[in-house]
């Protein structure tokens, strides 16, 4: 008979292999499952995180940027172009503490940062966005894991376009865009400049998604 330390092992091999495919398979985004598509538990987490997380934004910001980590607090970054105003704004929002399992998510508290942008940077972002949602497909196989990162990726353009990844090989191209992303989270928070080195990274991305 097998023993228990050796079927854990298998096990656990499993799972790293499982892991290790999901991440090699990182060159597209994977549809999000609608409101009948959830598991209840799903459903009643991004619930919370609606309430909580997103509470006060714009129902239809031009990009929004979700992320779901399985051990620190969730935060997102919206991208809103005001017309009327010709006013552009990155906003970025965390949590202070994680919603996820939280008996006291209502009482959670959310941290704001506000940056201005110009229509040069604006022009830059969007249509990488726009191009990696458009490349969005099912994926192959299920991905399975017990850790990592949900990353959501939303785009209001002639309606809503949303698509996700978990947890992607950071070279892959999936992996280049949550880098982007974090990128300008820094930049909201005046932690990096919007310099040649994102700009580059931001152009060289979207030719290989266009």
């Amino acid at each position: 008979m097998m023993n228990y330390n050796k079927i854990v092992f298998l096990i656990l091999l499993s799972l790293i292999s499982v892991h290790l495919e999901a991440q090699n398979n990182s060159d597209h985004l994977e549809p999000v499952s609608g409101i009948f598509g959830d598991y209840d538990f799903a459903f009643d987490y991004h619930t919370k995180i609606r309430k909580v997380l997103l509470k006060d934004l714009s129902d239809s910001p031009d990009l929004r940027f979700i992320t779901l980590p399985s051990f620190s607090p969730e935060y997102v970054l919206d991208l809103n172009y005001d017309k009327k105003k010709e006013e552009i704004y990155l906003i970025f929002r965390v949590c202070k503490s994680k919603i996820w399992y939280n008996k006291n998510w209502e009482k959670i508290k959310v941290l704001e940062y506000k940056k201005k942008i110009d229509k040069e940077q604006y022009d830059l972002i969007m249509p990488l966005f726009q191009n990696a949602l458009n490349g969005t497909r099912y994926a192959e196989e299920e991905t399975i894991g017990f850790d990592g990162t949900d990353y959501y990726f939303i785009v209001f353009d002639n309606g809503i376009k949303a698509g996700k990844i978990w947890t992607p090989n950071e070279k892959s191209k999936m992996g280049r865009l949550v880098e982007i992303g974090n990128e300008l989270i820094k930049f909201t928070r005046n932690k990096v400049k919007f310099d040649k080195n994102l700009k580059d990274k931001i152009e060289l991305l979207n030719k290989e998604l266009n």
